[in-house]
């Protein structure tokens, strides 16, 4: 899989079904990843993501705590 992180994905996402590109997944909010993610595929088949960052409190509670304990070590 490649995955691309992108500014606006809603806005990436509706040029790529404008030009008729079919998504295998809408973009949706994964906060459990910290991200708004899509899905598509190339034409031979690799799955594409394409994803934006999710403010932290928008995280989950378990992905909020194992960044601060990250950002404790650093």
């Amino acid at each position: 899989m490649l995955i691309f992180a992108v500014e606006d994905l809603n806005a990436i996402a509706e040029r790529l079904v404008d030009h008729g590109i079919a998504l295998v997944s809408e973009p949706s909010d994964r906060p459990e990843w910290g991200i708004r993610a899509a899905h598509l595929r190339d034409p031979d088949g690799n799955l594409i993501e394409l994803n934006s960052p999710l403010p932290v409190d928008q995280w989950t509670e378990t992905l909020q705590e194992l960044d601060a304990q990250h950002n404790d070590r650093v």
